[in-house]
């Protein structure tokens, strides 16, 4: 018959029978109660090994394979029976392949065992084996499972279960069943020592050893007033708390850890979410950090020192973009050379201008605080920035939180670039710069072959190396190279923006009020332009926005009005010699450009009659109205009647002047008409 052993919650040791339904004889299925023990749950009457050929009378008489219908994944039977059946099962898909397809002493039985042991190293349970799985191993498998069945392959009880636990330790727990003391008070006084154990170690002790010494006197006074009356030195003895059991608390640690220690917390302990990166095109978000070589290199002056390195990282990529730099003794990077090679980067057609930038915290990439504003300037002022076109590109400037090295992305270039490219050049030092590689002990390192130049040109000809090897994470496998070319085939460009014009955006905006002649006052240098100097004097636009480019030639400096328009480039004012004719000449050349400039403002705005535009605006709004008089009021009677008396004075005075007036005009018209009398009796 075919038959198989599943757990149950009755029978022998937890274990009971089960016979395929389609495998009992014919005689026995008329006996009583034959329903019983033809049952086969789930319906399946063949077992999962007969697919192999395996007949079910070549198998062990009284047990079959470990597994059934009923069978449930990570089902843990009891322990003292079977042990771990998902290691007993691993164990059986091993063996029962080799059973049924060699024969015994054989050589393919041989070749069979040892595949299957390379095969079950890589494959333990979902996971590889931490060690390789032996051929013997597999074959004292075999015997066992011939001999006894599945039962050699379960794993065995301990020899002392089902008997006292043990709560500190068997001398210790000896002595407090010899003091009287129950189960239960000896588990309370073993309580209160692993507690006295955890605060030990969320105190800061470093090691078990600590803790197991400064444990002892708790441990000793515990022990006594539980009724334990021993010598001092069998005592302390038997309260010394077995390594095991203090480890086991030292997860208490991690609180004074946290409390003490905020890097180390920060480095192994603190949790951190997994972020991809397959999304993300070359260029949208690109990490910068400043780096030492791990190189010696020797200045012109004959000094060593290691350059220094400020990287881009494009996490895209995991291609890196660097500036070297030598410093002089006793310099480090500044800002300068930071926009010098972030400029260098946006010139680069391989890289262009970075979406958004992720840095740390230092001094030298302040700078950047300015970058999103004046990026944005190149929306309002495209006269100037012609041919950019790049201000869509930025999307933010973010930093790392400060003293959180793990955060930065770019460390991961940096590891890296050590361990796989820059170790392969002569005079690398290795990362700890305390013990330096040297090639003779006792002697200083030996420095590059080569000058400054030639040192530069090596670590930068490296980074091409580095960016040639496979890597795993996003990449899957391949290279910072391979992953950018897949990118450029795909149809990605890259936008760059000319050096000149990273140094204006780059610039720290100043304002300054113009003087006459169009000048200005910038870090105790004057600065002039012919187009200022028709603004000079102007209460409106006389004040301008000044930028003096970050790098490169800073006496160029851009002008624009404080609404950010373009207006000139000013240069330096040239200043003459007394008695320098030069001087008479550019005094005479500016001013005809002022006058030039003026005489553009005149004709492109003729001057108009004010008086007639006065009249203008007067007959278009009307005359003022004229409202009825109500009333006359005054306060004294004869007042009003002096005034009166006045006005008609000056009516009498009118009048005389009227008519006086008009008898000269009677006169001018009477000699007018004699005149002409005269004329026609000359002419008749």
């Amino acid at each position: 018959m075919t038959v198989q052993l599943v757990p149950s919650r009755g029978g022998s040791r937890g274990l009971a029978y089960q016979v395929a339904s389609d495998s009992i004889p014919p005689h026995l299925l008329s006996a009583p109660k034959a329903s019983q023990l033809a049952t086969s749950p789930g319906g399946d009457t063949q077992l999962p090994y007969a697919a192999s050929g395996t007949k079910a009378a070549q198998l062990t008489p009284v047990v079959a394979k470990v597994i059934g219908p009923n069978f449930q994944r990570g089902e843990r039977w009891r322990r003292a029976v079977v042990g771990d059946s998902r290691l007993t099962e691993w164990k059986l898909g091993i063996i029962l392949p080799i059973l049924d397809g060699t024969a015994p002493r054989s050589a393919e039985r041989t070749e069979a065992i040892q595949a299957a042991a390379s095969a079950a190293a890589r494959d333990h349970l979902g996971r590889p084996l931490s060690r390789s799985l032996s051929t013997r191993t597999i074959r004292a498998w075999l015997q066992g499972y011939q001999a006894k069945g599945v039962k050699a392959l379960w794993r065995k009880a301990p020899a002392n279960a089902g008997k006292h636990r043990v709560h500190l330790s068997r001398q210790w727990d000896r002595a407090m069943r010899s003091a009287g003391q129950t189960e239960e008070q000896i588990a309370e006084t073993a309580g209160a020592i692993t507690h006295d154990i955890r605060r030990l170690w969320r105190s800061g002790v470093e090691s078990w050893q600590g803790v197991q010494r400064l444990a002892l006197p708790e441990a000793v006074r515990l022990t006594r007033r539980a009724g334990v009356d021993l010598p001092e030195v069998a005592l302390r003895s038997i309260c010394r708390v077995p390594r095991r059991r203090i480890e086991a608390e030292s997860l208490h640690r991690q609180v004074h850890t946290k409390d003490r220690d905020a890097g180390r917390f920060a480095a192994t302990m603190e949790p951190r979410i997994r972020r991809d990166r397959s999304h993300i095109q070359p260029g949208d978000c690109v990490a910068a950090d400043v780096h030492h070589v791990d190189l010696y290199v020797r200045r012109a002056d004959g000094t060593l020192c290691t350059p220094k390195m400020v990287a881009w990282y494009d996490l895209a990529t995991n291609r890196a973009f660097i500036s070297i730099f030598v410093m002089k003794k006793g310099e480090m990077i500044r800002t300068e050379h930071v926009i010098a090679s972030f400029a260098d980067m946006c010139a680069d057609s391989r890289f262009g201008v970075p979406k958004s930038v992720y840095c740390d915290n230092g001094g030298e990439y302040n700078w950047l605080d300015a970058a999103e504003p004046l990026m944005q300037l190149l929306e309002n002022a495209p006269q100037f920035w012609a041919g950019i076109g790049a201000s869509a590109a930025w999307t933010g400037l973010h930093r790392a939180k400060p003293y959180n090295p793990q955060a930065k992305v770019i460390e991961t270039f940096f590891a890296t670039f050590k361990k796989t490219a820059c170790s392969l050049l002569p005079g690398y030092i290795g990362g700890d710069r305390m013990k330096k590689k040297t090639e003779q002990q006792g002697r200083d390192p030996v420095p590059y072959p080569g000058t400054e130049e030639q040192a530069i040109n090596a670590i930068k000809a490296i980074v091409d190396y580095y960016h040639t090897g496979e890597q795993a994470g996003h990449l899957n496998g391949t290279s910072p190279n391979d992953r950018f070319a897949a990118f450029v085939r795909e149809g990605w460009q890259s936008t760059v923006l000319d050096q000149t014009a990273i140094g204006y955006i780059l610039a720290k905006p100043e304002v300054r009020v113009l003087k006459p002649g169009g000048t200005f006052s910038l870090d105790n240098t004057t600065y002039r332009a012919d187009a200022l100097m028709i603004r000079a004097g102007s209460e409106r636009d006389s004040s301008v926005l000044l930028r003096r480019p970050a790098f490169g030639d800073r006496e160029r400096v851009a002008v624009f009005t404080e609404h950010d328009e373009f207006l000139c480039i000013a240069e330096p004012d040239k200043q003459t010699r007394f008695d320098d004719i030069a001087g008479a000449k550019e005094q005479a050349r500016e001013a005809k450009e002022h006058r030039k400039q003026i005489g553009v403002l005149r004709s492109a705005a003729p001057a108009i009659d004010l008086e007639q535009r006065a009249a203008e605006v007067v007959e278009l709004h009307g005359p003022m109205a004229q409202p009825e008089i109500g009333a006359r009021a005054s306060a004294d009677p004869s007042i009003t009647e002096a005034a009166r008396a006045a006005r008609a004075g000056t009516h009498r005075r009118r009048d005389v002047a009227e008519r006086k007036a008009a008898e000269l005009a009677e006169g001018a018209a009477l000699r007018a008409r004699l005149a002409d009398i005269s004329e026609e009796r000359l002419a008749g």
